[in-house]
């Protein structure tokens, strides 16, 4: 019986471990918009001030798996300030919900730099690093 209870002790001291060691990932990320198909999140630790530019990490999660298979998606994400383009690079999706489930692609390469249409989420983003 002392074996069972240390041994049930213990694994709930482990399981609470556990837990308070992933709140710190997941409260990172903040939710900064939603529509019909993705709610936009951003690492508001992690947000790079250099002169014009601003450098940030924003999570997608996708509210229905897309043609290949992918429900969210981090990303770098860089702000040009004055000019209101943006380009993203270090592209990483998941099978799963909030960057969780099978790693399905890995692009490293950066894109190219792009006008932000106005009303669109990477509008959003653009406010909330770029706006002081």
């Amino acid at each position: 019986m002392r074996r069972r209870l240390g041994s049930r002790v213990l694994g709930l001291a482990g399981l609470c471990a556990l837990t308070l060691a992933a709140l710190p990932a997941w409260a990172k990320w903040e939710k900064l918009a939603e529509n019909g198909q993705v709610i936009l999140r951003i690492n508001g630790q992690f947000i790079v001030k250099d002169g014009k530019y601003r450098r940030t990490i924003e999570m997608q999660d996708l509210k229905a798996r897309d043609p290949d298979g992918v429900l969210s998606r981090s990303y770098n994400n860089e702000y040009d300030c004055e000019r209101y383009y943006n380009r993203i690079s270090n592209v990483k999706s998941y099978a799963g919900p909030g960057l969780t489930g099978r790693l399905l692609f890995d692009v490293k390469e950066e894109g190219p730099w792009q006008k932000i249409p106005p009303g669109s989420l990477f509008a959003v983003g653009y406010i909330a690093v770029c706006v002081d």
